[in-house]
């Protein structure tokens, strides 16, 4: 059975890894992906659901829903991609008129109701995971996003922390250990090598990229790390007996604190037919497991 391997990093930026030419992330094949058709809505839960499903209406539309029908109702309608951003307007301008910074779900949040990332009981499209046996998911938005994930960004919202010296110190802090608890379970996983299909997503180039939108070095510092954890994993999987394919992916890029309508994509095998939209993924990493060779030009190195 062929193995792939999937690393997410979010609002990874084309411009930044091409222009400083980090080799561990563009790997052998790389490219961009035009986002254009989505920007009315460049919600992260949503892109990774079309990521992993193929599909534009994935029954994901936001971070977080409610347990409340009425709510979710609601919710369904506002976060429709031509009401979206008019809203996401609205939304913002009494914001600032009440000099509040926390999101609308901690508002629902503090009155008691009842509110949670969506997630698999939401899709209603089959994903990678549950086409490909033996797969593991590790904190994917729109799929299974981790509690603590989602109680840091109900709590301490990068909208709240930008600007706010103590609170992005204590954001960046708790995202770093979340992050290195993804990485201790991927390694077991890895040094195991009974899986098929692993794909794992980390925030943290999203949360840089925003918190410290001023202070780019901050962000490269960031992509360093990621590079040589990634150099790491490819360590241990040069021990395989059969070459695993690696897919380095981002939902959109990142400029200056704001997301970019561009995404990134890279492996660690020419490509036979590059993915031109988000939905293409899907398509190719299931036929990679029907037939490896349609999809990608395998190098045998040892």
């Amino acid at each position: 059975m062929p193995k792939a391997f999937i690393i997410g990093l979010d609002a990874l930026e084309y411009n930044i890894v091409t222009a400083f030419h980090f080799k561990t992330l563009l790997q052998k094949d790389f490219g961009k992906i035009d986002l254009t058709p989505y920007k009315m809505k460049l919600i992260t839960p949503w892109l990774w659901s079309i990521i992993i499903s193929g599909k534009i209406d994935t029954g994901i539309t936001h971070f977080v829903t409610y347990e409340s029908r009425m709510l979710r109702f609601i919710e369904k309608i506002l976060t429709h991609p031509i009401l979206y951003k008019k809203i996401e307007k609205i939304v913002e301008s009494l914001r600032r008129k009440r000099e509040d910074r926390s999101g609308t779900a901690f508002f629902f949040y503090k009155k008691g109701i009842k509110v949670r990332p969506m997630g698999k009981e939401d899709l209603k499209v089959k994903t990678i995971f549950d086409i490909i046996p033996n797969s593991h998911a590790i904190c994917i938005p729109g799929y299974n996003l981790w509690r603590e994930q989602f109680i840091i960004d109900l709590l301490l919202p990068l909208t709240k922390c930008i600007g706010n010296h103590k609170l992005t110190l204590k954001r960046l802090r708790l995202q770093w250990l979340l992050e290195k608890k993804k990485k201790k379970i991927l390694e077991q996983l890895l040094h195991r090598g009974d899986w098929d299909l692993v794909m794992v997503h980390f925030y943290i180039t999203d949360v840089v990229g925003h918190l410290y939108w001023n202070k780019p070095l901050m962000l490269l510092e960031t992509y360093k790390i990621m590079s040589h954890w990634i150099r790491k994993w490819k360590t241990i999987l040069n021990t395989y007996t059969e070459p695993v394919w690696i897919l380095v992916l981002s939902d959109h890029g990142m400029r200056r604190g704001l997301h970019t309508d561009h995404a990134f994509w890279s492996s660690n095998f020419k490509l036979k037919k590059r993915p031109r939209q988000l939905t293409d993924f899907f398509r190719l990493v299931i036929t990679y497991f029907q037939n490896p060779s349609e999809v990608v030009k395998i190098e045998i190195t040892h």
